[in-house]
């Protein structure tokens, strides 16, 4: 990464495909940025799991709503923000994430459950608020090597 930090904002529209297109803009802005491919990789796997849970649960699949995404690429790491205009998360707590159980026939693993385990071990901070009916979600990548 470079030794400067660099912020970048970015409006995704709370669907499938504005997801898609909000994920390619980020990247572009953290290969751009100097950012390693491995932590290219992680930040584009947190962010596709932050922005689906989102668009599904938040705006309920309904493809309409907008999210906002602010990045800042330091040395250190990247801080992820992500503000919507969605529904609460229940108890206005982040889920607990707990690592799905893989004792599973195989070809029957479940679907969906893994995105929360998967955000909180791979983010070294995690914080949700709700705020003038703004749900508010920081997280904070570690750079390795840096």
């Amino acid at each position: 990464m470079h030794d400067s930090a660099s912020t970048a904002v970015f409006n995704v529209d709370a669907s499938p495909e504005g997801v898609r297109d909000g994920l390619q803009r980020i990247r572009r802005f953290l290969d751009d940025s100097g950012v390693h491919q491995d932590m290219c990789g992680t930040a584009e796997i947190v962010l596709a799991e932050a922005l689906n849970n989102v668009a599904e649960h938040a705006y309920e699949l309904r493809g309409i709503g907008d999210v906002i995404v602010t990045l800042l690429v330091e040395p250190d790491g990247i801080q992820i923000d992500i503000v919507d205009f969605g529904l609460a998360l229940p108890g206005l707590d982040l889920p607990r994430g707990k690592r799905p159980s893989l004792h599973h026939p195989k070809g029957a693993l479940p679907e969906g459950g893994f995105g929360w385990f998967l955000i909180r071990s791979q983010t070294d901070a995690l914080r949700y608020h709700r705020d003038d009916g703004r749900n508010h979600l920081y997280m904070h990548l570690t750079n390795e090597a840096g």
